[in-house]
């Protein structure tokens, strides 16, 4: 059980630094209680996540297809994707009424090598001869003048209240792919998701990860993508009429002013956080308890009088957020 006194939300600094990822931010400005028990509680839902853990597998066999490879996609480099999808499923298996299984994995793979055996990019090269697959970032965002006492959680996951003069925050991640084409260069994002339809592209349009790699992107390599590609693989349960693979790609064009208000907004979304769980109160948004994709994994505690919070919070029900982009 928690030894966190109540109505404190300790920051997680490393030499007063807070490195934050994209969907973190996200969390926050979705739900500040949620943001406050994921960020300063580091406490997730302990249920599979058969969705994500699918998805990390197409990532996997993703990543293999364009660092070992080039413009054409050969028999030798398509078994080695399904050997990535091998060891995925060697290492997890979904419930055995999930669709998101082996052979849907392994269908999704054969078909998404015929419909992309020969490429019109090239993968982005670094002097040095890397290339820009599954690159993992952190690069400094901004500083937060505080020059008061806060509540502190440290990397050994000690808590404890001392002051604190400034905030430096570090935007941290993990950028699938960057290519090259006619002397343009663009983010690829890959998305592996049973829900596509006809607006499915548009909620990229504005979407912070977009501005967030983009602006991540431009710092690695200097220049600024003219878009980024959504490389969207749909897969649905099987139904007797309906197709269950369909891939589908858009480019979401970048503009600079966009990114620069990027980070004008992030730094103020995790400054009003921060001075929030300072001040000793998180407030939930009611609205986001239960949205298209279910309810919050965090409904159960909120729903709760204020003293059995803890107590819930740090049941089996949960667990502690280990994920990071830059161990992954």
């Amino acid at each position: 059980m928690s030894t966190i006194p109540p109505n404190v939300w300790p920051i997680p600094l490393v030499d007063d630094a807070l490195f934050i990822d994209n969907s973190t931010q996200e969390k926050i400005m979705t739900c500040k209680r949620a943001g406050g028990y994921y960020v300063c509680h580091k406490r997730e839902g302990n249920k599979p996540k058969t969705a994500l853990e699918f998805g990390k597998i197409m990532h996997k066999a993703l990543e293999v297809r364009y660092r070992d490879g080039s413009h054409y996609l050969d028999a030798a480099l398509a078994g080695k994707m399904i050997e990535a999808v091998n060891v995925g499923f060697a290492n997890w298996q979904p419930d055995p009424d999930d669709f998101r299984n082996y052979g849907m994995a392994v269908a999704a793979i054969k078909k998404y090598t015929d419909t992309y055996a020969l490429e019109d990019f090239d993968v982005f090269t670094f002097p040095n001869g890397a290339k820009f697959v599954e690159l993992p970032f952190a690069q400094p965002l901004g500083t937060i003048a505080i020059n008061a006492k806060l509540w502190v959680r440290n990397p050994d996951q000690s808590i404890v209240e001392r002051h604190v003069d400034t905030i430096t925050v570090v935007q941290k991640g993990k950028i699938d792919l960057v290519v090259q084409r006619e002397g343009r260069i663009y983010g690829l994002d890959h998305k592996t998701t049973s829900i596509m339809g006809p607006q499915y592209f548009s909620e990229f349009e504005l979407a912070s990860q977009i501005h967030c790699y983009s602006w991540a992107i431009s710092k690695l390599t200097g220049t600024l993508p003219s878009g980024y590609i959504i490389n969207a693989l749909g897969i649905r349960k099987p139904t007797k009429t309906g197709n269950s693979l369909e891939f589908v790609r858009s480019t979401i064009p970048v503009f600079p002013s966009l990114v620069a208000e990027w980070e004008l907004d992030a730094m103020h979304i995790v400054s009003d956080f921060i001075e929030m769980a300072r001040a000793g109160y998180l407030p939930k948004e009611t609205k986001w308890c239960v949205g298209k994709y279910g309810a919050c994994e965090y409904k159960p505690v909120c729903g709760l009088e204020p003293e059995f919070r803890s107590m819930s919070l740090y049941s089996n029900e949960y667990r502690p957020v280990t994920w990071d982009p830059l161990k992954e």
